[in-house]
């Protein structure tokens, strides 16, 4: 089988699982990942025949999406602002309002250099390694209560050529403080409520991790209010907090970090208009 054919097979394969707009940059991806082939090879070397194995590697990626599996996981990666990341079914897969956090923090302080990054709950490492990589000489500290997930991170710092990175597991429901230690303390931590695992997409529920991310109605501040204490104190003066957050907790965030004296905490909107950001200033 060509390239070329290959890509028209793939595409028809997924389109019954996905429909018909993301099937074709389905079979794209997993082609790229399995051949290296982007769009423009296909157009000009797509009449190259593909080797038995790699017909089949191929359409056993498509066959996992198709079974429900997140084309991330089944190709192994995930684009994250302009560069790849290893995912396995022990990280969160990097999401587009994730990316718009790192720049938020990227432009706030892209001037500043030799600056002190803790990233709470680092999972593939897509914040401490993007942050480490694009904040003149930041040096990172990464943490996650998950060996699985640390073991992915560490190789992406690798693969990456994040050198100015130290991670290390830990819980971060019990942090010790550090006072007057970093600039920016960053977390995406666990949000999602258990009212609302039932209006999620089932690729999301079912393979991605549930322990990053779900929490109980009942105790939705379970990650922010830990991490906001040790901020307090582990923040230098002027050192800023960043969350990602629950839209439908986004009050009773605000009123946490005021309450643990951040002064010009704000919440901000995602691409979508969505309340996803909350920012603090020590």
């Amino acid at each position: 089988m060509t390239i070329r054919e290959m890509k028209r097979h793939l595409t028809q394969m997924l389109t019954p699982a996905v429909g018909d707009s993301e099937a074709g940059a389905m079979a794209l991806a997993i082609i790229e990942d399995i051949r290296g082939y982007k769009a423009v090879d296909i157009a000009i070397n797509g009449d190259r025949d593909l080797l038995p194995d790699t017909e089949k590697r191929m359409t056993n990626a498509a066959e996992k999406v198709i079974g429900g599996m997140p084309l991330q996981y089944a190709i192994g990666k995930a684009l994250f602002r302009g560069r790849y990341f290893r995912v396995d079914r022990s990280t969160l897969i990097p999401r587009p309002e994730t990316a718009q956090l790192v720049d938020m923090i990227t432009d706030r302080w892209r001037g500043e250099s030799d600056l002190r990054v803790m990233d709470i709950g680092t999972g593939s490492g897509c914040i401490a390694i993007s942050l480490s990589l694009d904040l003149p000489f930041a040096h990172v500290d990464a943490i996650d209560i998950s060996p699985g997930a640390l073991a992915v991170a560490k190789k992406n710092a690798e693969t990456l050529n994040a050198t100015r990175i130290s991670f290390s597991e830990a819980d971060a429901l019990s942090l010790p403080p550090q006072d007057d230690t970093f600039d920016i303390i960053v977390s995406n931590p666990p949000y999602v409520l258990d009212s609302e695992k039932a209006s999620i997409d089932a690729r999301v529920a079912d393979y991605e991790p549930a322990t990053a991310l779900f929490v109980p109605d009942s105790d939705a501040l379970r990650f922010y209010r830990p991490i906001a204490e040790f901020a307090s104190r582990s923040l230098r003066p002027g050192g800023m907090l960043y969350f990602e957050i629950n839209p439908l907790c986004a009050d009773s965030i605000l009123s946490l970090l005021r309450g643990c004296g951040f002064k010009d905490a704000s919440v901000e909107r995602d691409y979508k208009g969505a309340l996803r950001f909350a920012i603090a200033e020590k």
